[in-house]
C-alpha cells in the first residue's frame, strides 16, 4: 500500500496506480488500430468492442484468456476479501466485511449510504456503524471502490455528503451485480474511471451535484477553484423522457455552478443543440473515451 511504502521504506518513493486495462489499451489488444478517423465499419466493430469491454472489462488475465473468466472474478473477490482486508488489517468480523464488499459491487454507480447498510445489518450482527465506516474506507485503500463525493464549494460539507460509489473494474460489475444489464450504469462506471485516473494524476478533482428536487448530474469536474465541466452518461437520450430529466439537471448545476461546459455521453448519438439557452454537447462513449 502507498502508505505502508512511504512508513517502511523512509526514503523517496514514487507510488504509481496501475489499473485494469482501459478500453483504449482493450482495442490494442484486439490490434486494432487507433486513430483519429474511423470508417462507419470501423465505428460498428468499435461498439462491438466496447459491448464486449462492457462485459468483460479490462482485467489482463481475463482481457488474454489467460484465465476463465468466472474463476478469475471469484478468485480475485476471494483475494481482496481475505488477503487485502482480512489479513491485512486483522478484521475480527469476517461475514460483515463480506456483506459489505458485496453490497459495494450491489451499489455499484449509486449512492451508497452506510447508515443505511447499518440498519438492515444490526438486527443480524453486532456490528457498530464506525466498523462499516473503517470497512468501507479499506476497500478504498486497496483500490477495489471509490467513493465520488456530492460536490459542494465547502471541503467539509463534501465530505459528510452520502457518497456514490465506483467499482474498479466494469467486468467486475457485470459479473457480480443483479444489476449487470443496466448498461447506463456501466457506462457511467467506466466514464468515472477515466475521471478517476485525471484526479489521482492531480489534474482535476471529480464530484457529483445533486438539489433538493433529487435532480442529478453525474460528474463535475472541477479544475482549480473553478468548475470546468458538467458531465451527463445517458444510454438512452433520445427518450423524451429521460432526456428532459437530464437536460433540466444540467441547465439547474449550470446555473448554480457557473458553467458553460455541458456535455453528455450517449451510446451512439452525436450532436449539438441549444436548450433553455444553454450549448449541450453530445459524444459518443466511444469516441470519449479514445479522444
Amino acid at each position: 500500500m502507498s502508505r505502508e511504502i512511504a512508513t517502511q521504506l523512509r526514503g523517496r518513493s514514487l507510488n504509481v496506480i496501475v489499473f485494469p486495462f482501459s478500453f483504449k489499451e482493450f482495442l490494442l489488444t484486439k490490434n486494432f488500430e487507433i486513430k483519429k478517423l474511423y470508417s462507419s465499419l470501423e465505428e460498428g466493430k468499435i461498439k462491438n468492442y466496447l459491448t464486449e469491454y462492457l462485459k468483460h472489462g479490462g482485467f489482463p488475465q481475463v482481457v488474454l484468456g489467460k484465465i476463465d473468466e468466472k474463476t478469475f472474478f471469484r478468485e480475485y473477490i476471494n483475494i481482496v476479501l481475505y488477503k487485502d482486508l482480512i489479513e491485512r488489517y486483522r478484521i475480527e468480523n469476517p461475514e460483515v466485511a463480506k456483506l459489505l464488499l458485496y453490497s459495494v459491487i450491489q451499489s455499484f454507480a449509486k449512492e451508497f449510504s452506510i447508515n443505511k447498510i447499518y440498519r438492515q445489518l444490526k438486527q443480524k450482527t453486532k456490528v457498530s456503524n464506525k466498523t462499516l465506516y473503517q470497512y468501507s474506507s479499506y476497500l478504498e485503500e486497496v483500490l477495489f471502490s471509490f467513493m465520488l463525493r456530492k460536490f459542494y464549494f465547502s471541503q467539509k460539507k463534501s465530505l459528510l455528503s452520502v457518497p456514490k460509489v465506483y467499482i474498479n473494474d466494469v467486468g467486475l460489475a457485470y459479473n457480480y451485480s443483479e444489476f449487470s444489464e443496466n448498461t447506463g450504469r456501466l457506462m457511467e462506471n467506466l466514464v468515472f474511471l477515466e475521471l478517476k485516473k485525471l484526479e489521482l494524476g492531480n489534474i482535476i478533482e471529480v464530484y457529483y451535484w445533486k438539489d433538493y428536487q433529487q435532480r442529478e448530474v453525474d460528474f463535475v469536474v472541477r479544475e482549480g477553484v473553478k468548475v470546468r465541466e458538467l458531465i451527463q452518461v445517458c444510454y438512452d437520450i433520445e427518450d423524451f423522457t429521460t432526456k428532459e430529466r437530464e437536460l433540466k439537471a444540467l441547465i439547474k448545476a449550470s446555473k448554480e455552478l457557473k458553467c458553460k461546459n455541458l456535455k453528455v455521453i450517449t451510446w451512439d448519438y452525436e450532436g449539438e443543440e441549444e436548450f433553455k439557452g444553454k450549448r449541450i454537447e453530445y459524444i459518443p462513449l466511444w469516441k470519449w473515451l479514445l479522444s
